[in-house]
């Protein structure tokens, strides 16, 4: 799938594989953490701002509600389905 095509699945049911549904609740940004040396913990990177330059947004991915579970299999489709 295309990058970021989840983000399109915020307020919508999602099919994995025959049986597992989920639902998009919102999008998820990135935390502040990637901008952290390791080593120091401080700060010393600007990727967020790097990332909204770049992209227009810093977001990770979505969150999801199971909404029917099942059995996820390597290789399963996902689909929007509604």
């Amino acid at each position: 799938m295309p990058p970021w095509q989840e983000f399109d699945w915020v307020g919508r049911e999602i099919s994995l594989g025959p049986s597992i549904r989920l639902r998009g609740l919102m999008r998820t940004p990135r935390c502040a953490a990637i901008e952290a040396d390791p080593a120091t913990g401080r700060r010393d990177l600007a990727l967020t701002r790097l990332l909204r330059e770049r992209y227009g947004h810093v977001d990770f991915g979505i969150q999801v509600e199971v909404t029917a579970g099942g059995d996820a299999m390597v290789g399963a489709a996902v689909t929007q389905a509604d």
